[in-house]
């Protein structure tokens, strides 16, 4: 395997088997779109070690952090209710495929921002507020 699509796609294969993959660059000649992309199909992360002194901390963070994953590729899909529109969700392109979370981890708190578009129920020149909670 020499090219970006032939290395995603095998690791894309194993991440659909639930087998997260998280890629390492070390020095400055490695190919950044390979290791991008094996991270985008590995559903976990890139890390930069910039020097060999490095590699034993960041490896070891990383290490941590898979044994303390709850869950992985979490994904909240949003929608409104009583007419209401999800217009935004900030941080994420598509509002139908909701917020891409990815890892969760035990005790983290997590927010996701979005805006709304609610249908008019209030007579002419009144304002209707609610907090969603």
């Amino acid at each position: 395997m020499k090219t970006r699509a032939e290395l995603t796609s095998f690791v894309a294969g194993y991440n659909n088997k639930g087998i997260i993959t998280d890629s390492f660059g070390i020095g400055a000649d490695f190919d950044t779109e390979i290791m991008k992309g094996i991270t985008d199909a590995g559903g976990s992360r890139f890390v930069f070690l910039e020097s060999a002194e490095v590699i034993e901390s960041l490896v070891t963070k990383v290490l941590v952090g898979v044994f303390g994953a709850c869950g992985s590729a979490a994904r909240v899909i949003v929608r409104g209710k009583n007419g209401a529109v999800v217009t935004k969700i900030w941080g994420h392109e598509n509002t139908v495929a909701g917020a891409c979370l990815g890892e969760l981890y035990f005790d983290n708190r997590l927010s996701v921002l979005c805006e709304f578009t609610t249908p008019s129920t209030t007579a002419a020149g009144e304002n209707e507020i609610e907090t969603l909670t």
